[in-house]
């Protein structure tokens, strides 16, 4: 049974939970100017990764059949597979197998 702290989950709802075991800053002037430096830095992570990701947890679904990877490294080199061509092709293996078929794990 899920908590309700769980389920009513959204994007802002952190900030309706109290801050616990926050750091004391000496300067709070350097401190303001260190926020308002990194507010105007773009995201860590951009919409498109968030799309790419959602993109390739769809992929793993197909014709009622799902297979689920985890790849912890991609070897990624210049100029060859990124990460996610990586990801992308191990699922094309799997569902290219016949649905019998026991992949296991590698």
């Amino acid at each position: 049974m899920r908590s309700p702290e769980t389920t009513s989950w959204h994007s802002a709802s952190w900030q309706t939970r109290p801050a616990q075991q926050q750091p004391v800053y000496a300067d709070p002037r350097a401190l303001e100017r260190i926020v308002a430096h990194i507010s105007r830095l773009p995201p860590i992570v951009v919409s498109w990764e968030i799309d790419a990701l959602r993109e390739r947890l769809a992929a793993a679904q197909r014709d009622g059949r799902r297979l689920v990877i985890s790849m912890m490294y991609g070897i990624v080199v210049e100029g060859g597979p990124t990460y996610w061509d990586q990801a992308a092709a191990l699922l094309d293996w799997g569902f290219a197998q016949s649905p019998q078929a026991s992949v296991g794990a590698l």
